[in-house]
């Protein structure tokens, strides 16, 4: 892989800024960045990504402020993920109806559910540092900067509704509060379902295989977006709407790809904390990550006996079963990345370098003090801990919902309290639990949790500051935080257990992993699902070079939780297919990437296609897609 570091002494920095990664944003993408995009094989100009009507932009949207989605038709037809999807899937089932699990194809437009998400555009970003980070700003509490901020941002908004009063502006903080980025969107709410494959596709493997490569998951889902039919714009569901005619759409890809093939993702990131501090990955491995294993554990058991004994039970609680599931396999596989790779050991070599640097420099000496950074985090964990276990027990879990089966309902409850109250200390203990006033524990939690965490912010803030101060030739990207970013890379494969993984999967090993379905549920498929991917020829669907039905690919694009559903495009913008998932060995992607073992697992578009047409019959979707 290609890296732009400038000399072999900035490979001290190389826990910030290396070959592949980074989420960048577009508004402002450094030149030197694009030149290595451009090194690696993208063909498009520097403003079709961005600056224009047309960019490709344009076509990317945040899928429900949780996942990122891409227009691929000039009428709004969108694609994201299956595991995105998932939650209005399944609102729509029922037992007679159970889209979750045997799918739903729209035979026309008219046939298209009705569903509660939507999909937002971003129109444009902006740099409001200037406006922010004042001197008397920089010297508020916590509470006024919040208050100051909102301010500004309403002020904001006001001046971008006077162009479009459906715009709305978020202003975020960027570099840990380095500096502040305004930006405004436009958001659709008539979003409407329009095909999704039966589980034993789009969410086949399970959690079995979440995490894992190979996969042969046909991650995806088809909504439509519509407009207004007067202005074209945002407008609430009504039978009048019609299909919105996009600024930009993604044309859908055929021709495949290869070994070394450039791949651009655009999405939404949520979150990581690429320059957080030994201490702070610390904290999250003994604290974050093991409360997460602890609590989550008895959930998902409970959870997996009801619903394996009830077919209501199980469409009721299938959402959160996965949900559940995803994050507590994360952790698991977080930690044990962590630990691989001695990344502690390796953050705190190199904060010793940053001290040095602010030493010999000077700047922010005085400041920045990794000794009361290390104390804080150290005073702050039992206070954390019970806010951690006060979220994973007792807000999440531990109250009834009076929609749900109230006998599993009251299971989890007893389950997570008897976790509560084994775990932490009896300082954040109520006297009753039968009476205890959980507003007034959270309270008293976040009371003792928020002057300390006032500090690590100011520390880890001065910490970032210093590095993008003594590495300042090179680019920098910003941690994820739910704004639209690129990240570049390649199509490859990697060393699995010492072997290569090779780079793609094909319908024979889907096939062969469904015949293991009785003993393997999370491999079972419906006889005609097995037909359709046991099929002889897949037509157009063949990848010319090797011959194979493709079905998931990989490349060593940085993403992570957020980023389900992005779009991966090739060199000319071309749509590859969609990222939504990582490997067992970029489960710590949120705190450090692995640019060698890493690695985006994408569904092949032909795969999906190849589902739409031969399992759905949807020939309306396929030629509305390849017009």
């Amino acid at each position: 892989m290609k890296r732009f570091y400038l000399f072999a002494s900035l490979l001290l920095s190389a826990m910030i800024a290396k070959a592949d990664e980074g989420m960048w944003t577009m508004y402002n993408l450094p030149q030197a960045v694009y030149d290595q995009m451009k090194l690696q094989g993208i063909t498009m100009g520097y403003d079709e990504l961005y600056n224009n009507d047309n960019a490709l932009k344009n076509a990317v949207v945040s899928f429900c402020d949780y996942c990122t989605g891409v227009v691929v038709s000039d009428k709004g037809l969108l694609f994201t993920n299956h595991h995105c999807g998932f939650e209005h899937i399944n609102k729509a089932s029922t037992v007679e109806h159970d889209y979750m699990r045997d799918g739903f194809v729209a035979k026309s437009m008219k046939d298209e559910i009705k569903t509660e998400a939507f999909a937002k555009f971003l129109i444009k970003q902006e740099d409001v540092t200037d406006r922010i980070n004042t001197p008397k700003f920089l010297a508020m509490s916590t509470k006024d900067k919040n208050e100051y901020v909102e301010k500004v941002r309403m002020e904001m908004q006001k001046q971008a509704q006077a162009t479009d009063s459906t715009y709305s502006l978020e202003i975020d903080p960027f570099y840990e509060g380095n500096r502040w980025i305004a930006s405004t969107y436009q958001t659709y709410h008539d979003v409407r379902l329009v095909f999704t494959a039966p589980k034993s596709l789009g969410k086949f493997g399970g959690d079995t295989d979440n995490w894992m490569w190979p996969r042969q998951t046909c991650d995806f889902s088809v909504f439509r977006i519509y407009a207004d039919p007067k202005t074209g714009g945002p407008a609430a569901y009504s039978p009048d709407n019609v299909p919105l005619k996009p600024k930009r759409y993604s044309k859908v890809s055929l021709d495949g790809y290869q070994p070394g093939s450039f791949a651009m993702v655009m999405g939404y990131p949520g979150s990581t904390s690429r320059y957080i501090s030994s201490y702070g990955i610390q904290q999250r491995r003994d604290i974050r990550n093991a409360a997460m294993i602890d609590c989550r554990k008895p959930v998902l058991d409970i959870l997996g006996e009801k619903m394996s004994s009830d077919q209501a039970l199980r469409i009721m609680y299938e959402e959160k079963a996965a949900r559940t599931s995803n994050y507590y396999k994360n952790s698991i596989g977080m930690n044990k990345c962590i630990d691989s790779i001695g990344l502690i050991a390796q953050k705190q070599k190199y904060e010793k370098k940053v001290e040095e640097f602010v030493n010999r420099s000077g700047y922010l000496k005085g400041k920045l003090d990794l000794e009361l950074l290390e104390n804080t985090y150290q005073a702050m964990a039992p206070a954390f801990k019970a806010m951690t276990y006060y979220g994973e027990c007792l807000r999440s879990n531990a109250a009834i919902d009076s929609t749900k089966d109230i006998a599993t309902e009251k299971l989890i409850c007893e389950a997570m309290i008897k976790k509560y109250k084994e775990s932490i200390d009896e300082k954040y203990q109520p006297k009753s639990f039968e009476e205890a006033d959980i507003k007034a524990l959270y309270k008293k939690i976040a009371d003792d949790v928020k002057d300390y965490r006032s500090r690590i912010r100011e520390q880890e803030g001065y910490l970032t500051a210093a590095i993008l101060r003594m590495e300042e030739e090179l680019p920098h990207y910003s941690d994820a935080n739910f704004t639209m970013r690129l990240t570049y890379g390649q199509v490859g494969e990697y060393l699995l257990a010492g072997k290569p993984s090779g780079y793609y999967t094909d319908s024979e090993s889907i096939v062969e992993k469904m015949k293991k379905g009785n003993t393997i549920p999370d491999y079972y498929a419906q006889p005609e699902v097995m037909n359709v991917m046991s099929a002889k020829s897949f037509g157009r669907y063949t990848d010319k070079r090797t011959g194979k039905m493709q079905l998931c690919f990989l490349t060593n694009n940085d993403i992570t939780g957020g980023n389900s559903g992005s779009p991966v495009f090739g060199d000319k913008g071309q749509l590859l297919g969609l990222a939504f998932d990582g490997n067992w060995d970029s489960l710590a992607n949120d705190i450090f990437f692995d640019a060698t073992l890493g690695r985006c697992i994408c569904v092949d578009v032909r795969y999906m296609m190849y589902v739409m047409d031969k399992w759905g019959k949807a020939g309306w979707l396929i030629k509305e897609l390849t017009k």
